[in-house]
């Protein structure tokens, strides 16, 4: 259901507000816009509020999203902030998403979007940094802090783990470089996937005095090779 319940002409300027419904989700939205300009879109406010992606596609994980958006043009770019909340946080193998909030400040040209000052709260630990993303790439740098993998996936130990990871994600290759560390151990990590070829790099965990290094392939649609 979609209604858009006032709409308005002011000089060039059109101005708009509505609200639509599916599966139980709720979507409010305002916008300004002016037809004749380089960049249209003068300003954006947006609320959604009780999306269940489940809803959506049954592959898809069960969530209890709220989110808010505000934006408004500034020198050719539409700047602003983006917050996120899940009240249905869960691992991934109980059907969940381990986000609990996230939030951050946006600017985009509607081709390519950064963030900024990006903080995701995983209800234990947190992740913070900045992401870029366009229709072809997206790049992550993060930070940690008491990070436990338990509550990405029941079958992870947990942990409090601190240090940096950055990810570059396209559409035939991916690759995370992560560097971790809590107490006195420290985990290197260099990973990388291109189409079904998934290559272990580097793996060198430093704990206790010794040293353990991995380095392996896993084709996802053959064998797999370690070392």
């Amino acid at each position: 259901v979609i209604r858009i319940w006032n709409a308005e002409t002011l000089t060039q300027r059109l101005v708009l507000e509505g609200e639509a419904e599916c599966v139980g989700a709720h979507l409010h939205a305002d916008a300004e816009i002016d037809p004749a300009a380089d960049l249209p879109l003068i300003r954006l406010n947006a609320a959604l509020t009780r999306l269940d992606l489940r809803t959506l596609e049954q592959s898809l994980p069960h969530t209890a999203l709220s989110a808010e958006l505000a934006l408004a043009r500034d020198n050719g770019l539409l700047d602003g902030t983006v917050r996120l909340s899940n009240a249905a946080k869960g691992p991934y193998d109980a059907g969940r998403v381990p986000i609990a909030a996230a939030n951050a400040r946006l600017r985009t040209d509607l081709k390519r979007i950064d963030l900024a000052g990006l903080m995701i709260d995983l209800g234990t630990g947190a992740l913070r940094g900045s992401a870029e993303v366009s229709a072809d790439r997206a790049a992550v740098s993060l930070t940690a802090r008491d990070v436990n993998l338990a509550v990405l996936h029941g079958a992870l130990h947990t942990t409090r783990l601190g240090g940096k990871a950055d990810a570059v994600i396209e559409h035939e290759r991916q690759s995370a470089i992560a560097h971790l560390t809590q107490d006195d151990m420290r985990l290197n990590l260099h990973v990388v996937r291109e189409g079904a070829m998934v290559t272990l790099r580097e793996a060198v965990l430093h704990a206790r005095g010794g040293e353990a290094t991995a380095r392996g392939e896993l084709a996802l649609d053959a064998q797999r090779r370690f070392s």
